[in-house]
């Protein structure tokens, strides 16, 4: 199964890679969410 391999090799790319948060949510139009929020938010009623 490629899953776990694909997703860990997506986790090393998202941990070695600095991202300019504040050029994204200017570019985008957006406030970035923790993923904990972003849980309890959209998932609550499931």
């Amino acid at each position: 199964m490629g899953a776990p391999e694909t997703f860990a090799r997506f986790l090393e790319w998202q941990t070695s890679h600095d991202i300019d948060v504040e050029c994204l949510t200017r570019e985008f139009e957006f406030q970035p969410t923790a993923l904990r929020a972003y849980l309890d938010r959209e998932w609550a009623t499931v």
